[in-house]
């Protein structure tokens, strides 16, 4: 008997999710959530079947909502019938990704690890399709260096939950594919720890049974990251507008810089909070870390251009650019992990040293 309850979001699945829900019961996992994510009447025979099962709860979709949206549907459920009981939900993928060895060892690591993530990260090891391989590897990297944290599979479906994050994911605004980088984005940020289980790397005739889009949804994924470009892309331009007229003028690269970031950094502030990371904290405290953060992106923005033009002989003009695009990666992840937070809730700050 495991302390976790599995969850399960399927939309058009084949005949391999009964035998993997028939695998899970055998190994001794009380309680399975299944979601048949808007499948329609071709697929009652496979949810029918399963419905009969003991310790099989199966709920209905009326239309394909997506995959966080299933996994929301199935964690409050869970909250509703569960979470007394129980220390959690081990999130599986319904397309024959997950060996049940694997979830197995998920389960063990979560046991002894109840109040952690865990995830399920796979390797990609032997033949993996080049649009996952893609994929997997430039989110991993990206992620890593916008939040600090070397997650080697950000888009593993294999996830043990602890109760006391579940609560907060299941109000999650996102529907789709993207719910699940919210989901890590979220943990890191409100420091939870994040356990790492290596399985087998599994993909049946080219992934076919996938429904993830590698451009489409990915462009959703990255959706916070997008918004954060724009908004700097646009107050980099003013930031450098000034800087240039300013230092056309005074030729006084401190006093330039400082000037344009003042500004820019104004503007920065107020769209980071309000159309970025949407936090919903008070003004004057995200005000002060922001001016730690801002200040202290100062410093080394005008540190590396002055090296960048005076030791590297760089035009001051692209010394700057290239200070500040690097710099751009440390400030959105100290923004996104620092300064703008949402509130938890009442039930998870309650639950902070222990179940």
């Amino acid at each position: 008997m495991y302390s976790a309850v599995i969850a399960i979001p399927a939309y058009k699945p084949d005949t391999a999710l009964v035998s993997l829900v028939h695998d899970l019961r055998r190994i001794g996992f009380p309680q399975i959530i299944l979601v048949d994510d808007g499948s329609g009447p071709s697929y009652s025979n496979i949810f029918g079947a399963l419905t009969e099962l003991e310790g099989v709860s199966v709920l209905v979709s009326e239309a394909n909502s997506g995959k966080g949206d299933a996994l929301k549907k199935a964690f409050r459920y869970y909250l509703a019938n569960y979470s007394e009981n129980y220390k959690g939900i081990i999130t599986v993928d319904a397309d024959g990704q997950h060996l049940p060895e694997d979830i197995k060892r998920v389960a063990e690591e979560f046991s002894s690890f109840p109040s952690d993530l865990v995830l399920g990260v796979r390797e990609f090891k032997g033949y993996v399709p080049l649009r996952s391989r893609i994929g997997n590897s430039l989110t991993k990297y990206i992620f890593a260096i916008l939040t600090g944290a070397l997650v080697k599979d950000t888009q593993t479906g294999l996830r043990a939950i602890p109760n006391r994050l579940i609560p907060d994911i299941a109000t999650f605004k996102s529907n789709g594919y993207e719910f699940e980088l919210e989901m890590l984005l979220h943990a890191i940020k409100h420091h939870f720890e994040v356990k790492q289980v290596a399985i087998n790397t599994v993909y049946e005739l080219n992934n076919a049974s996938s429904h993830f889009n590698p451009i489409l949804d990915s462009l959703i994924i990255y959706s916070d990251f997008i918004r954060f470009c724009l908004a700097s892309m646009g107050c980099a331009a003013i930031d450098y507008l000034v800087f240039a007229i300013l230092f056309f003028t005074t030729k006084n690269l401190a006093v330039s810089s400082l000037s344009a970031r003042v500004l820019s950094g104004v503007i920065n502030f107020y769209a980071g909070k309000s159309l970025v990371f949407n936090s919903d904290q008070k003004v004057l405290p995200e005000i002060g870390k922001y001016v730690s953060l801002w200040g202290a992106l100062i410093f080394l923005s005008i540190a590396l251009s002055t090296f960048l033009w005076e030791t590297l002989g760089l035009s001051p003009y692209l010394a700057k650019i290239f200070a500040d695009v690097f710099l751009f990666f440390i400030s959105f992840s100290f923004q996104n992990l620092m300064v703008f937070r949402k509130t938890l809730t009442g039930w998870e700050v309650s639950n902070q040293n222990g179940l």
